[in-house]
């Protein structure tokens, strides 16, 4: 085995494995969701809470709708920071 050779391999497959997540876009939802909701199942279903963890939300719409989302997901989560950046 020379791992030159097996880079290239995981290369050319990692390669193809993209290919194949850009052509189906619904395969997107999946990929971001599931782990999330992982991450809040186990951390709960452990029997400990999910403590100080840290979330960022970003808001490129700064529409209504989305300001109102941010505020509201503000009141749930104690010391909350929204910062607010303009491009």
């Amino acid at each position: 085995m020379n791992i030159k050779r097996e880079l290239k391999n995981s290369r050319i497959i990692m390669i193809k494995e993209f290919k194949q997540l850009f052509r189906k876009k619904v395969l997107f939802v999946p990929l971001f969701i599931f782990p999330i909701v992982m991450i809040v199942f186990f951390g709960y279903g452990m029997g400990g809470s999910v403590n100080n963890v840290g979330m960022l939300i970003v808001n490129n719409d700064m529409g209504v709708s989305s300001n109102t989302l941010i505020q509201e997901l503000g009141t749930f989560i104690p010391k909350t920071a929204i910062t607010r950046c303009s491009r």
